[in-house]
Protein backbone atom coordinates (compact mmCIF):
# COMPACT_ATOMS: atom_id res chain seq x y z
CA UNK A 1 0.00 0.00 0.00
CA UNK A 2 2.80 1.92 0.80
CA UNK A 3 4.83 1.39 -1.89
CA UNK A 4 1.63 2.24 -4.18
CA UNK A 5 0.97 5.72 -2.31
CA UNK A 6 5.18 5.92 -3.03
CA UNK A 7 5.04 5.15 -7.05
CA UNK A 8 1.88 7.48 -7.55
CA UNK A 9 3.57 10.67 -5.89
CA UNK A 10 6.48 10.45 -8.12
CA UNK A 11 4.63 9.79 -11.46
CA UNK A 12 1.54 12.85 -10.02
CA UNK A 13 4.82 15.06 -9.19
CA UNK A 14 6.52 13.87 -12.46
CA UNK A 15 3.29 15.15 -14.13
CA UNK A 16 3.23 18.16 -13.11
CA UNK A 17 6.70 18.94 -13.31
CA UNK A 18 6.38 18.23 -17.52
CA UNK A 19 2.95 20.01 -17.48
CA UNK A 20 4.52 23.09 -15.65
CA UNK A 21 7.29 23.02 -18.16
CA UNK A 22 5.04 22.53 -20.79
CA UNK A 23 2.95 26.00 -20.22
CA UNK A 24 6.11 27.65 -19.31
CA UNK A 25 7.22 26.96 -22.67
CA UNK A 26 3.96 28.22 -24.21
CA UNK A 27 4.18 31.58 -22.49
CA UNK A 28 7.88 32.52 -21.71
CA UNK A 29 11.01 32.30 -23.65
CA UNK A 30 13.56 33.20 -25.88
CA UNK A 31 12.48 33.88 -29.33
CA UNK A 32 12.95 30.65 -31.53
CA UNK A 33 13.10 28.54 -29.17
CA UNK A 34 11.63 25.27 -30.17
CA UNK A 35 10.38 22.20 -27.73
CA UNK A 36 13.37 20.64 -26.07
CA UNK A 37 14.98 17.68 -28.61
CA UNK A 38 13.78 19.90 -31.24
CA UNK A 39 17.00 20.83 -33.39
CA UNK A 40 16.91 24.11 -35.66
CA UNK A 41 19.49 24.83 -38.41
CA UNK A 42 18.09 27.59 -40.53
CA UNK A 43 18.79 30.68 -42.88
CA UNK A 44 16.46 33.58 -42.81
CA UNK A 45 16.51 35.97 -45.50
CA UNK A 46 14.88 38.77 -46.82
CA UNK A 47 15.03 37.60 -50.48
CA UNK A 48 10.92 36.26 -50.66
CA UNK A 49 9.66 39.90 -50.70
CA UNK A 50 10.54 43.60 -51.96
CA UNK A 51 10.19 45.00 -48.53
CA UNK A 52 10.50 41.86 -45.92
CA UNK A 53 10.95 37.85 -46.23
CA UNK A 54 9.29 35.31 -44.58
CA UNK A 55 10.38 31.85 -44.15
CA UNK A 56 9.01 28.73 -42.88
CA UNK A 57 10.61 26.99 -39.81
CA UNK A 58 11.16 23.32 -40.36
CA UNK A 59 13.96 21.47 -37.73
CA UNK A 60 16.82 19.55 -38.94
CA UNK A 61 14.34 16.69 -40.49
CA UNK A 62 12.79 18.61 -42.70
CA UNK A 63 9.36 18.07 -40.22
CA UNK A 64 7.73 21.63 -39.58
CA UNK A 65 9.05 23.16 -35.94
CA UNK A 66 6.72 25.58 -33.60
CA UNK A 67 8.91 28.14 -31.49
CA UNK A 68 8.49 30.92 -28.97
CA UNK A 69 7.06 34.02 -30.69
CA UNK A 70 8.91 37.62 -30.54
CA UNK A 71 11.37 39.63 -31.93
CA UNK A 72 14.55 39.66 -32.49
CA UNK A 73 16.86 43.41 -33.31
CA UNK A 74 20.23 43.40 -35.18
CA UNK A 75 21.81 47.14 -34.16
CA UNK A 76 24.03 49.18 -36.68
CA UNK A 77 26.59 48.91 -33.67
CA UNK A 78 28.08 47.61 -30.55
CA UNK A 79 26.23 49.78 -28.43
CA UNK A 80 26.09 49.24 -24.43
CA UNK A 81 24.01 52.07 -23.47
CA UNK A 82 20.10 51.34 -23.73
CA UNK A 83 18.84 54.15 -24.78
CA UNK A 84 20.59 53.96 -28.07
CA UNK A 85 20.09 50.11 -28.19
CA UNK A 86 16.31 50.82 -28.01
CA UNK A 87 16.86 53.47 -30.70
CA UNK A 88 14.69 52.12 -34.02
CA UNK A 89 16.64 54.40 -35.74
CA UNK A 90 19.94 52.35 -34.57
CA UNK A 91 18.08 49.24 -35.74
CA UNK A 92 19.29 47.69 -39.04
CA UNK A 93 16.51 44.35 -39.08
CA UNK A 94 14.03 42.70 -37.19
CA UNK A 95 13.18 39.40 -37.25
CA UNK A 96 9.73 38.35 -35.89
CA UNK A 97 8.28 34.92 -34.75
CA UNK A 98 4.91 35.96 -35.35
CA UNK A 99 2.82 34.13 -32.93
CA UNK A 100 0.11 31.87 -34.75
CA UNK A 101 -3.15 29.66 -33.35
CA UNK A 102 -4.31 28.85 -29.77
CA UNK A 103 -1.22 27.87 -28.97
CA UNK A 104 0.60 31.42 -29.32
CA UNK A 105 3.55 29.61 -31.05
CA UNK A 106 5.25 30.79 -34.29
CA UNK A 107 5.74 28.74 -37.52
CA UNK A 108 6.91 31.90 -39.56
CA UNK A 109 9.76 33.77 -39.58
CA UNK A 110 9.84 37.42 -41.14
CA UNK A 111 12.72 39.68 -41.41
CA UNK A 112 12.08 43.34 -42.01
CA UNK A 113 14.93 45.16 -43.13
CA UNK A 114 15.75 49.36 -42.10
CA UNK A 115 15.67 51.91 -44.56
CA UNK A 116 18.42 54.93 -44.47
CA UNK A 117 17.34 56.27 -41.27
CA UNK A 118 16.71 52.90 -39.35
CA UNK A 119 13.61 51.07 -38.71
CA UNK A 120 10.22 52.93 -38.71
CA UNK A 121 6.49 51.72 -38.66
CA UNK A 122 5.95 52.65 -41.97
CA UNK A 123 7.31 49.15 -42.56
CA UNK A 124 6.11 47.34 -39.93
CA UNK A 125 2.57 45.51 -40.09
CA UNK A 126 0.13 45.85 -37.29
CA UNK A 127 1.79 43.53 -34.14
CA UNK A 128 5.16 44.26 -34.80
CA UNK A 129 5.60 48.21 -34.46
CA UNK A 130 8.02 49.65 -32.79
CA UNK A 131 6.05 50.08 -29.53
CA UNK A 132 5.50 46.11 -29.87
CA UNK A 133 8.84 45.31 -30.17
CA UNK A 134 9.53 47.55 -27.31
CA UNK A 135 7.32 46.44 -25.26
CA UNK A 136 7.35 42.93 -25.75
CA UNK A 137 9.14 41.05 -22.47
CA UNK A 138 11.13 38.71 -24.66
CA UNK A 139 12.42 41.24 -27.24
CA UNK A 140 16.66 39.99 -27.80
CA UNK A 141 18.78 43.06 -29.17
CA UNK A 142 21.84 41.65 -31.11
CA UNK A 143 24.92 43.54 -33.19
CA UNK A 144 24.92 43.21 -36.61
CA UNK A 145 27.82 41.06 -37.93
CA UNK A 146 31.07 43.77 -38.25
CA UNK A 147 32.87 41.47 -40.97
CA UNK A 148 31.51 40.26 -44.76
CA UNK A 149 31.11 41.92 -47.91
CA UNK A 150 28.23 44.13 -47.28
CA UNK A 151 25.83 42.00 -49.56
CA UNK A 152 22.59 40.32 -48.30
CA UNK A 153 23.66 37.34 -50.05
CA UNK A 154 26.92 36.40 -48.31
CA UNK A 155 26.82 38.09 -44.42
CA UNK A 156 24.93 36.84 -41.88
CA UNK A 157 24.52 37.24 -38.56
CA UNK A 158 24.00 33.89 -36.44
CA UNK A 159 20.84 33.96 -33.22
CA UNK A 160 21.16 30.75 -31.11
CA UNK A 161 17.58 29.92 -28.99
CA UNK A 162 17.77 26.51 -27.11
CA UNK A 163 18.14 23.88 -30.06
CA UNK A 164 17.94 26.37 -32.85
CA UNK A 165 20.47 27.93 -34.88
CA UNK A 166 19.35 30.68 -36.94
CA UNK A 167 21.76 32.77 -39.70
CA UNK A 168 19.88 36.31 -40.14
CA UNK A 169 21.00 37.20 -43.17
CA UNK A 170 21.86 41.10 -43.41
CA UNK A 171 23.79 43.80 -45.17
CA UNK A 172 26.33 44.51 -42.43
CA UNK A 173 29.21 46.16 -44.11
CA UNK A 174 28.19 48.84 -46.93
CA UNK A 175 27.18 51.91 -45.26
CA UNK A 176 24.20 53.38 -45.96
CA UNK A 177 24.27 57.14 -46.74
CA UNK A 178 22.46 59.14 -43.77
CA UNK A 179 19.46 61.36 -44.66
CA UNK A 180 19.53 64.83 -44.36
CA UNK A 181 18.99 66.82 -41.10
CA UNK A 182 15.10 68.18 -41.04
CA UNK A 183 15.00 71.57 -42.60
CA UNK A 184 17.81 70.80 -45.06
CA UNK A 185 17.35 71.94 -48.75
CA UNK A 186 18.06 69.62 -51.49
CA UNK A 187 20.19 70.19 -54.18
CA UNK A 188 17.23 70.98 -55.96
CA UNK A 189 16.44 73.44 -54.24
CA UNK A 190 19.96 74.95 -53.55
CA UNK A 191 19.54 75.68 -57.54
CA UNK A 192 16.23 77.51 -57.10
CA UNK A 193 18.09 80.02 -54.45
CA UNK A 194 21.29 80.63 -56.47
CA UNK A 195 18.56 81.54 -59.70
CA UNK A 196 16.60 83.71 -56.94
CA UNK A 197 19.89 85.61 -56.29
CA UNK A 198 20.73 86.49 -59.88
CA UNK A 199 17.30 87.50 -60.85
CA UNK A 200 17.63 90.03 -57.52
CA UNK A 201 21.04 91.13 -58.37
CA UNK A 202 20.03 91.98 -62.16
CA UNK A 203 17.13 93.41 -60.76
CA UNK A 204 18.71 95.67 -58.48
CA UNK A 205 21.04 96.57 -61.33
CA UNK A 206 18.38 97.81 -64.02
CA UNK A 207 17.25 99.66 -61.26
CA UNK A 208 20.73 101.35 -60.82
CA UNK A 209 21.03 101.52 -64.14
CA UNK A 210 17.65 103.54 -64.69
CA UNK A 211 18.70 106.37 -61.99
CA UNK A 212 21.86 106.90 -63.39
CA UNK A 213 19.99 107.78 -66.66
Amino acid sequence: MLGELIVRFVVGLALGTMLLAGHAYAQVGQPGTPSPGVQIDLNITDFTGPVFGSTPIFDTTGRPALVQPGFVVLTEGRFTDPNQIRDPRNWSDVTWFQPQGTANLANTAFLFSDSESGISDFFLPPGAKVADILNAQNTVFLPEIDTGTGSDLVDFTNYTAGGAVYHIFSDAVQPELPEPPEGTPEPASFLLLGLGALCLAGYGWRRRQAAAA
